[in-house]
């Protein structure tokens, strides 16, 4: 009786054991899955960024906004909300950029919706702040290292 009891408990340890070391394995799996994912996103947003700052300075207007809200997209997929105030200001310029390029085309209702996203953006950064949207737009732009060089279309 002794003896099955002994077998039985080196059994268990056995089990106990195996499921300890591949629950640490698959802890282990998925905080290396996690922070390659991390890396995975921060390059996409990377490159995002980078295509819509080419598109911004260079390129027609169709494709600055295609950049631009294509990035705006990824940025509320990844934080819905921004955290810092670095990404808030990130967000506020890039929204304001956005917004002068539908103005650059006359689309009025583009031009709002991305302007009043940038006073809203703005308001989270300056709290005791009163301006109007048109008002956040043309102050960022004024300010920005980042500037639009499009000539219009080569004749």
């Amino acid at each position: 009786m002794i003896r099955y009891l002994s077998i039985g408990a080196a059994l268990i340890a056995v089990i106990g054991g195996a499921a300890l070391a591949y629950a640490i394995g698959t802890s282990q799996a998925m905080r290396t899955m996690i922070e390659s994912q991390n890396a995975i996103t921060a390059a996409q947003q990377s490159y995002l960024v980078d295509r819509f700052r080419a598109a911004y300075e260079f390129q027609q207007p169709a494709i600055v906004l295609w950049e631009g809200t294509n990035l705006l997209s990824h940025l509320m997929q990844e934080s819905p909300s921004p955290t810092s105030k670095e990404e808030l200001a990130k967000r506020l310029f890039l929204n304001a950029r956005v917004s002068a390029v539908f103005h650059e085309i006359g689309d009025r209702d583009g031009e709002q919706r991305y302007a009043d996203q940038a006073l809203a953006l703005f308001g989270m950064l300056q709290s005791n702040a009163a301006a109007t949207a048109e008002a956040v737009v043309s102050n960022c732009l004024a300010k920005d290292t980042l500037k639009r060089r499009y000539a219009g279309p080569k004749q």
